[in-house]
């Protein structure tokens, strides 16, 4: 007897088996086919929800740097208006000293 040949009949021997306990009965396959899709509709729902929250979120990062660019313009315009203060406040004290000279 060939121990190759013996082996195919073990595995066809099992496989048998399996079928006859159940194991592989229709009933389990249509539940976990079931499952299956009910899990995969989950997860196609929460990856688009994680895409309407990048979204959000990359608008919300747009509006934030805007804010940063707006307020960063906002600065130089004080630091400009500053800087011309006092330069009209020196203009104005020449002005006095000039105007006590006389």
């Amino acid at each position: 007897m060939d121990k190759f040949s013996i082996i195919p009949k073990l595995v066809a021997a099992i496989f048998v088996v399996g079928l006859i306990s159940g194991c592989a009965s229709t009933t389990r396959v249509d539940q976990l086919s079931a499952r299956v899709d009910e899990v995969s509709a989950k997860a196609d729902s929460a990856m688009a929800k994680a895409e309407e929250a990048l979204a959000a979120a990359q608008s919300a990062d747009a509006k934030a740097t805007q804010a940063g660019s707006d307020a960063s313009a906002a600065m130089a315009a004080a630091e400009e208006a500053k800087r011309m203060a006092a330069d009209a406040d020196a203009k104005a004290d020449r002005m006095f000293q000039k105007s006590m000279m006389k």
